[in-house]
């Protein structure tokens, strides 16, 4: 989302299915089943997770990957290609079969799965992860296709989206209040242990004649047929920072949690 700031992520690729990467996990999909879930299908598990190590890496510097010849060593050397512009299209393949490394799907939760509301010109089935920044690792976008990187506490993130200074897409902003409560990496990997992605959420997207207003499914008001709502009211109900929220309100810009009419 131009203009926003988003979690690393992207496309999964049609090369994400082939068979070649079943052997470049350090979890067989049996396990990783196990521990997701049923949704979605085991065979869609591995290119799952194939592209989110692969798309964290491009955008955001953090490889989940495991060198056991040549270790940090190795980590460093890919990291600085990627800096300097020098990876190919299909780097990731060619760096795990000439360095005898794996893909760390283990270091992968599920967190949550959305799909964009109805009625947008283009629609997206997106699933969140949750990884832990691996040790001496550090977040470094590549400047091209992630202009900036930021590394923030939830707390930290939503108090700068309210204060305009961090623009964040709704998704972002409902998966950073669902962490607020976790006050420790331990406390959030333990809840994340027995976490599945469940049910895809489905918000509602409602456009005014001023702005947009998106109804998450526990909205009170989700399912009403007719629903009306005032701009300039919506711009009087903004909710502080770390407040629960139902529904956002696209105002100047960005999206403000405001409260449920």
């Amino acid at each position: 989302m131009a203009g926003f700031y988003v979690f690393p992520g992207g496309v999964l690729d049609d090369r994400d299915r082939e068979a070649f990467w079943q052997r470049c996990l350090d979890e067989a999909p049996g396990a990783l089943s196990e521990r997701f879930g049923a949704e979605p299908p085991p065979r869609e598990l591995t290119p799952y997770c194939v592209a989110a190590i692969r798309e964290t890496f491009e955008e955001a510097g953090v490889l989940l990957a495991s060198c056991p010849a040549g270790g940090a060593d190795t980590l460093t050397a890919v990291c600085d290609r990627r800096l300097a512009g020098g990876l190919p299209a299909d780097w990731l393949k060619q760096w795990l079969v000439e360095e005898d490394c794996v893909l760390r799907a283990s270091a992968l939760f599920p967190w949550s799965h959305w799909i964009t509301p109805e009625g947008l010109p283009r629609r997206y089935d997106t699933r969140f992860f949750l990884a832990e920044l691996p040790e001496g690792q550090h977040c470094r976008p590549d400047g091209r296709e992630t202009t900036r990187g930021l590394w923030m506490t939830p707390a930290e993130a939503l108090a700068a989206n309210h204060a305009g200074e961090v623009p964040l897409s709704p998704p972002n902003l409902v998966s950073l209040q669902q962490m607020l409560p976790f006050r420790s990496v331990a406390a959030l990997r333990s809840e994340a242990l027995g976490r599945k992605w469940g049910p895809a959420m489905m918000p509602r997207m409602l456009f005014l004649e001023e702005g947009s207003v998106i109804l998450e499914p526990w909205d009170p008001q989700f399912g009403e047929k007719t629903l009306h709502l005032d701009p300039e009211i919506l711009k009087k109900s903004f909710l502080p920072a770390g407040q629960p929220f139902s529904r956002l309100f696209l105002h100047e810009g960005r999206w403000r949690p405001v409260a449920a009419g």
